[in-house]
This record gives structure tokens, C-alpha cells and sequence, in this order.
């Protein structure tokens, strides 16, 4: 597989993050909860189209999150994470054969275990390596994977 990587630089960023989705082609429904929950009990504006898909390697659990602005304020269902992504450069793979009609999470979760390998292998990170972590981002028909280094997480609880 032809490694194609591109690196962006993205300002700081906030997500609103589900817990751990137990059935992936539940997604959907889980979207509709998602934007419902920011739309009538939080003080959060979704910024973008995006759908992110948080994939851990070494773990099954996968969150699926919104891009939002606004002010961080007491909610009663604690089962959602903010997620603060501080500026820093990204590697992001585009899929541009795939659709996502003719793919399903396991061949994306396979190729993004696949392209982190490569990306190990062909890329130095001094500080500490790739974050175990990458996302698969849905932006309309577009997919990507996204990756980042290890110091790039910045994780608080609601």
C-alpha cells in the first residue's frame, strides 16, 4: 500500500464525545442523540458536518464525536466527554476510492491499524511516538483517517 499523507496545521479545537458505542451500525442513531442532547441541553453550537470516529488500538472502544464551540457548562448526562484538541499538526490519509456505501468500520479500523504501522515506520517522532489513537472522519462522501502524536491529547470530563 502507497503511503499518501498529508500534514495540516489546525488551530485549537473542542469536541463533544460520546461514550464507548457498543455496535458500530448503531451510528446513526447515536448521531441523532448526539446533535439532540447539543441542540436542547447544552450550551454548544456544532461547528462542522464532520462525524469523528475515535478508534483506540489496543482497545474496542470506540466514540464517536462533534465538532462544537461555546462555553463548558454543568449537564446532568455525564456519559458524554469534552475533548479539547490543543493547535497542532495532523496526518491525515485520504480515502478517496472509498464510499460510504461500499465500505463498512471493520475494513476502515483495518486500513487505519495499517497506515499507523506505516506511518511508525516511515515518520520520526522524537518526543514520544504516534498517539495510539486516530480517527476516521466522515465530511459528507468524503472519508479520512487522522493521526497525531502522542502529546496532542488533552482530555477533561464534564
Amino acid at each position: 500500500m502507497a503511503l499518501q499523507i498529508k500534514k495540516f496545521h489546525f488551530e485549537r479545537r473542542r469536541y463533544l464525545k460520546t461514550s464507548a458505542l457498543t455496535d458500530l451500525s448503531e451510528w446513526l442513531f447515536e448521531l441523532a442523540r448526539l446533535k439532540e442532547f447539543i441542540a436542547h441541553e447544552s450550551s454548544f453550537q456544532i461547528v462542522a458536518n464532520k462525524v469523528i470516529f475515535e478508534i483506540a488500538l489496543n482497545s474496542p472502544n470506540r466514540k464517536m464525536m462533534l465538532e462544537v464551540v461555546g462555553v463548558p457548562m454543568p449537564m446532568e448526562r455525564n456519559t458524554l466527554e469534552l475533548w479539547d484538541q490543543e493547535s497542532c499538526e495532523i496526518l491525515v490519509h485520504k480515502m478517496p476510492d472509498v464510499d460510504l456505501f461500499n465500505t463498512d468500520f471493520e475494513d476502515l479500523i483495518k486500513t487505519g491499524h495499517q497506515v499507523h504501522k506505516s506511518l511508525e515506520k516511515s515518520y520520526q517522532f522524537p518526543e514520544s511516538g504516534l498517539s495510539a489513537v486516530f480517527h476516521i472522519v466522515f465530511d459528507n462522501e468524503k472519508i479520512e483517517l487522522h493521526f497525531f502524536r502522542q502529546k496532542d491529547y488533552i482530555q477533561k470530563q464534564l
